[in-house]
């Protein structure tokens, strides 16, 4: 019997259809086909604009955060240094979609400390990071963000400097790995 002969039988459609579906409905597939998709459209900011803000120091704030291995630390421990805060969450796509243009800005920037801050709980967080190799010190936050880091949505991006202000913020996934985004983000450093 060839390969026609078989495909004459329903049974063999049957089951070339319901294996397909399974894929679909019971595999991260999909969600991986969107999030390489959504990588692929990343785009880089038109502008990237220091802010000059008169709001106090992020700082100034209690904000607790916790990393992988349940290790708590204060954004405050931060300071003297320029942080770059990604607000992210797993089911996020272009969240997870910027992950790899976040990795090499930590390369391409050595001198940022990069806070990939996930805003689900503690399970979600810990599920998703098993189960994925993203090279990113990522953090599950533990207390409320003060409103200078209010986002209407995410993936948000702040971006504070030695002393804990916001000089720049951005909402929606973004390609920071382009050359054109590190000269604009090195620009604003200074």
């Amino acid at each position: 019997m060839n390969i026609r002969d078989y495909w004459k039988k329903q049974w063999v459609k049957n089951l070339i259809f319901f294996s397909l579906m399974a894929v679909f409905f019971f595999t991260g597939f999909p969600k991986w086909v969107n999030i390489q998709f959504t990588r692929l459209n990343l785009e880089s900011p038109d502008e990237i604009v220091k802010i000059e803000s008169s709001q106090p120091s992020l700082y100034d704030h209690q904000i607790l955060i916790e990393n992988h291995e349940g290790e708590q630390i204060q954004l405050s421990d931060f300071e003297g240094g320029a942080v770059f805060i990604s607000l992210w969450a797993s089911w996020c796509v272009p969240c997870i979609a910027e992950f790899s243009s976040l990795e090499v800005l930590a390369k391409e920037i050595p001198d940022i400390s990069i806070v990939a801050l996930n805003i689900e709980d503690q399970e979600t967080f810990n599920s998703f990071l098993d189960k994925n190799d993203y090279n990113l010190p990522f953090y599950l936050l533990r207390t409320p963000l003060p409103s200078q880091l209010n986002a209407p949505a995410i993936p948000a991006t702040f971006i504070l400097n030695e002393e804990g202000k916001v000089i720049f913020k951005h909402f929606g996934a973004v390609d920071w790995s382009s050359e054109s985004t590190i000269a604009k983000l090195n620009k604003i450093l200074i």
